[in-house]
């Protein structure tokens, strides 16, 4: 969705800080300005963030076309504006400001023409905040805006010259000197509609006063400890000397470690609802976003970085214990991948998967301990052996315990229904794409290829005019729709998986997975192969590959039908200039974790 704002005050700040994320760009009358008023028809959506004495201006300008998001304070005004206009239209009100964290924050849904709204708060609700529903929105805000900075600016005339300060008082002061720092015009229209809210608060308070002490006990009770506020509020007066500030840092310090039991008892509760819903407790991609959000917020990002990797590890730690899991398998990801639905087939629940971004990722997991099991493809049965997986296999110190099979269906996916003639762009994995190639070729023969990291990773690409090679389950994870199924080339089209590890090994294994190099002469490569014929063992795969570790020499990597011994194995060595057995394994329907 393409966002523009119309704007660059304070909230037009805000919105950006939020959405930068998404396809958005600012207009403003000022040097901030990203686009020229010919560009409007461009974009799908604009946030007004003008004062309302200037919408009707700006309603003028804005084609009609576009969807037109309402984020003024007070709709008396601004509502019968847009009503009128013949735009569309959703009104809201975000209850965040400019240093607000709009994470966990509210945002009231008014009014809107348009189903193009919900798409819009949609986006609001990826970014962290909660919609909710504006009935009896002005009485409501009258309320909880009107009332509670009238209650704040009058404790704050009463208490402002006080020799001394509790640390409830010193919580309060920081509030109303917020309240004092906003544009007072927005401010007296709030007030000036909440005039008869006011009245009924002080009647309130005169009837609450007359019963205060009678029913004093009654107001106790609550069992919560809020003292963290207070505490936090004590970071609002400055320090004056050297051992001023070193006491104003334990009270930082303090903070921190208070905010880490705090992560540390959410997580404990994610846990238990992830378990609930069969969801994994790491994605590696959902991890990178929250970082990456975080990095653009600080001038010292290798060393935050440092600090948030260690505090994101500590989380999945707790989950991780809550639960009493101990080993985890990583696999490709991210959700509705082949490699996942193998994955589950083996473990039956997402809670101990930990997505990759790549197979050479799995292997990386898994050789550093973070992981104790790996499922990665290693041969389908179509395009043969996969190149990055077998690659791997090579250069990391993991072994091959078991094999799973899973077969494979490949659907033709979009983000809408879509003619197979409008087709532009068509991505997915290699392997998927070369499982396909006829059908490629008979229906969109005009489209582009375009490589993804994975099957799930390429419907992140789609657009209006594009498709993708995944799953159908991936596709409803996604909320996709599938254009064509069973695309592949053969319908017999099987990959299979290895599992991996780095320690354990399985009883009676049936087959064994070995690399190994040979001298550059005639009859080198019979001589070993004699050594699988004297021994009656049969090999079902062998294939030569570049040796990356020695350009312009090649490896041959080979599963041999047989537990192979050591005096087997020590006869190939004879035979060969380098042997590296990579796996003893069998076929494997379960995996007890």
């Amino acid at each position: 969705m393409k966002i523009l704002i119309y704007g660059y005050g304070r909230m037009g700040r805000t919105f950006h800080k939020i959405l930068n994320d998404n396809y958005i760009k600012i207009y403003s009358r000022g040097e901030e300005s990203e686009v020229s008023e010919r560009d409007f028809d461009k974009f799908d959506v604009t946030i007004l963030c003008v004062p309302e004495s200037a919408y009707s201006e700006v309603l003028e300008k804005l084609p009609k076309g576009i969807l037109v998001v309402d984020i003024s304070s007070t709709k008396k005004s601004t509502l019968p504006l847009l009503r009128k206009s013949g735009h569309k239209y959703l009104s809201i009100h975000p209850l965040f400001g400019e240093n607000i964290y709009p994470y966990f924050s509210d945002v009231v849904y008014i009014e809107s023409n348009s189903e193009k709204a919900r798409e819009f708060l949609k986006i609001l609700e990826n970014a962290g905040m909660r919609i909710v529903s504006g009935e009896e929105h002005e009485k409501e805000m009258a309320k909880i805006q009107g009332v509670t900075h009238f209650t704040l600016l009058a404790l704050y005339e009463y208490l402002k010259n006080t020799r001394y300060r509790t640390a409830l008082v010193n919580a309060l002061i920081p509030l109303c000197l917020r309240l004092k720092s906003q544009n007072p015009e927005i401010m007296l229209k709030i007030q000036e509609l909440a005039e008869e809210e006011r009245e009924r608060f002080l009647e309130f308070l005169e009837e609450f006063n007359k019963n205060f002490i009678k029913n004093f006990k009654s107001y106790f009770g609550v069992k919560e400890d809020y003292s963290f506020i207070l505490n936090v509020s004590k970071i609002y007066e400055r320090p004056k000397t050297l051992n001023e500030y070193r006491n104003y840092l334990e009270v930082i310090d303090s903070l921190i470690l208070d905010l880490l039991k705090l992560r540390e008892s959410a997580s404990r509760d994610i846990a238990s609802l992830k378990k609930e819903k069969s969801l994994p407790i790491e994605i590696k991609e959902v991890e990178e976003k929250k970082l990456n959000r975080l990095l653009k917020k600080t001038r010292n990002p290798v060393i935050v970085k440092e600090i948030f990797t260690r505090i994101f590890q500590l989380s999945k730690e707790v989950q991780y214990e809550t639960l009493g899991i101990k080993d985890i398998i990583a696999i490709l990801g991210p959700e509705g991948s082949y490699s996942e639905e193998t994955a589950l087939r083996l473990v039956g629940n997402r809670i101990f998967l930990k997505y990759c971004n790549s197979i050479e990722d799995v292997f990386i997991a898994v050789e550093r301990g973070s992981a104790a099991y790996g499922v990665v493809p290693i041969e389908n049965s179509l395009t043969g052996s996969v190149a990055e997986a077998v690659e791997a296999l090579l250069k990391y110190n993991v072994f091959a315990i078991g094999e799973i099979e899973l077969q494979i269906s490949h659907c033709l996916v979009a983000k809408t229904q879509l003619e197979l003639k409008k087709v532009r762009y068509v991505y997915s994995h290699p392997q998927a794409v070369m499982q396909c190639m006829n059908f490629l070729r008979k229906y969109l023969p005009n489209a582009e290829i375009i490589y993804s990291s994975s099957t799930s990773e390429a419907l992140k690409m789609l657009d209006d005019n594009s498709a993708a090679i995944s799953s159908e389950n991936a596709a409803r994870l996604s909320g996709c729709v599938v254009l064509k199924r069973d695309i592949q080339d053969n319908k017999e089209n099987k990959t299979r998986f290895y599992v991996i590890t780095k320690d354990k090994r399985i009883d009676n294994p049936e087959v064994t997975s070995l690399f190994f190099s040979v001298e550059d002469r005639p009859g080198a490569l019979k001589e070993v192969l004699d050594v699988f014929y004297k021994k009656r063992i049969n090999l079902r795969k062998l294939e030569s590959r570049p040796d990356k570790r020695n350009p312009g020499k090649y490896v041959f990597f080979t599963e041999a039908e047989a537990d192979l011994d050591e005096e087997t194995i020590n006869m190939i060595r004879e035979k060969t200039e380098f042997v590296k057995i990579t796996g003893k394994l069998r076929k494997m329907d379960f995996l007890e974790l």
